[in-house]
């Protein structure tokens, strides 16, 4: 799995997918990660590059009730701390999800999920 660490900003990771190598593609060209979206998100960005496909979401929930989501949909046990740094696997694929909070009292959240 790929470890990111938290100093991540919003939308960097993507960016720096699109912008490694010349068979990016970015929105509608890309798929987004195959793990649920969280229900009511707006996806800010995606892209996909090098066997890494990302995606950036915007939720009006708060990060703890995101954290959650995200940990089930995962089936890994959240840090007790609140931290939004969430590593898991699903139907054989490995996740890297980011979740912080954003301005305007938003969530942000991101994800990523090496292509095997």
């Amino acid at each position: 799995m790929y470890d990111f660490p938290m100093k991540f900003s919003q939308g960097v990771i993507v960016a720096i997918f699109v912008l490694v190598g010349c068979d990016a593609k970015i929105g509608k060209d890309a798929g987004l990660p195959d793990v649920a979206i969280y229900p009511g998100a707006k996806i800010t960005s995606n892209g996909e590059n090098n066997g890494v496909i990302g995606a950036n979401l915007e939720i009006t929930d708060s990060p703890a009730k995101v954290i959650a989501f995200y940990a089930k949909e995962l089936g890994v046990t959240p840090d007790p701390s609140g931290a939004g740094n969430l590593k898991g696997t699903k139907n054989g694929h490995d996740f890297t999800i980011i979740v912080t909070p954003a301005a305007g009292g938003k969530t942000a959240v991101t994800i990523v999920e090496p292509k095997h």
